[in-house]
């Protein structure tokens, strides 16, 4: 991990903007979370081909992308599908 700051500090700078935005540790629960983090990690991946950083949010869609990616394998490994 000691390799990565910068990314992890993106990453975590999405992970407090989602939890004040809806609710700290909410994600967990969000209904079909794997197909819908899935589908938001693509949306991030595509955007970010066209513009580095949300408008919206200030934060890069490679950090959105990252943040997703990690919520749809936590979600697979809690056994989700």
């Amino acid at each position: 991990l000691d390799g990565f700051p910068r990314a992890l500090l993106a990453i975590a700078e999405v992970a407090t903007h989602g939890a004040a935005k809806y609710s700290e540790h909410g994600w967990a629960s969000v209904p079909d979370g794997v197909k819908r983090y899935s589908a938001a990690g693509d949306r991030h991946r595509l955007q970010g081909a066209i513009e580095p950083t949300d408008p919206g949010r200030g934060l890069t869609h490679l950090a959105h992308a990252a943040w997703n990616a990690l919520a749809v394998l936590e979600l697979h490994l809690r056994g989700a599908k």
